[in-house]
């Protein structure tokens, strides 16, 4: 596999291991050192330090699991991450795809929710939330006649006419109660029942 820079996955794996393998001996050292009673101050820092380092590496080996679609250790590796920088929107991306790809559709739904919610305008992930649910079924016609609620940020970005404006598509009226396909995937409120 080619990667960035014209390193493989498997490089970029062996890479972001040995940082986490760093990341352990720095912490045994600093526990040797005593350093938590010895200086309080200079402990949290490292600390704070490590667990941004640490939720890094875990943050780049669910991505290149997810390229080697090893799905599980995406998972795993995006929910440490979080574990360490809880409110981190990459590692909630992150686990959301893993998530989609093991067939937990609406845990995926859910985190990916909150990514557009903190990312209104992710023009990325509105576009492979609509190819999601085209390979569900759930997805509407593009001729479809589009479905807005225009009181939510969603329905507010088409109104707004910018590149990021979601796919027709994913707004097009998906059944008779009138939710649009974005507003499925993403647990919105039904126009149509306001």
């Amino acid at each position: 596999h080619g990667g960035h820079g014209g390193h493989s996955v498997e490089e970029a794996v062996r890479n972001y291991t040995a940082g986490l393998r760093c990341a352990a001996r720095a912490e045994r050292f600093v526990d040797l050192e005593a350093l938590e009673d010895t200086d309080k101050y200079c402990f949290d820092r490292f600390q704070s330090a490590l667990h941004m380092v640490e939720a890094v590496l875990h943050r780049n080996l669910s991505l290149t699991s997810h390229h080697q679609a090893d799905f599980t250790a995406a998972l795993e590796h995006a929910e440490e991450s979080l574990r360490l920088e809880p409110q981190n929107v990459k590692s909630k991306y992150r686990r959301g795809l893993a998530l989609w790809a093991l067939d937990r559709s609406e845990e995926a739904r859910k985190d990916l929710k909150d990514v557009l919610a903190k990312e209104p305008k992710n023009l990325e992930l509105r576009r492979l939330l609509g190819a999601k649910l085209a390979t569900e079924g759930a997805a509407a016609p593009a001729t479809a006649q589009a479905q807005r609620c225009g009181e939510c940020g969603l329905c507010g970005l088409a109104e707004d006419g910018g590149a990021a404006s979601p796919d027709p598509a994913l707004l097009a009226k998906l059944r008779k109660g009138g939710r649009s396909a974005l507003h499925w995937a993403l647990g919105g409120v039904d126009p149509e029942t306001r």
